[in-house]
């Protein structure tokens, strides 16, 4: 575990950054991550999957109530 916290500035996007991280500051990384719409929010918004790698390891990436707002 210590190892993969000790590689996350090799790892980072430093594209997204910030308080708000928008959907078009992630769909300039298209050239290297998978981005297709799944289907539509109740109030008829884009609702998008992200595929990042294809490991074995499964990593959730997760969202508050306000999408827009990182936890990160």
């Amino acid at each position: 575990m210590i190892k993969d916290l000790n590689s996350y500035k090799k790892f980072k996007e430093h594209i997204l950054y910030g308080r708000y991280i928008t959907n078009d500051s992630i769909f300039k990384l298209n050239d290297q991550y998978y981005f297709s719409e799944l289907g539509t929010s109740s109030d008829n918004k884009p609702v998008y999957y992200f595929k990042f790698g294809s490991g074995k390891k499964k990593i959730l990436i997760w969202s508050q109530m306000h999408g827009n707002e990182s936890t990160s």
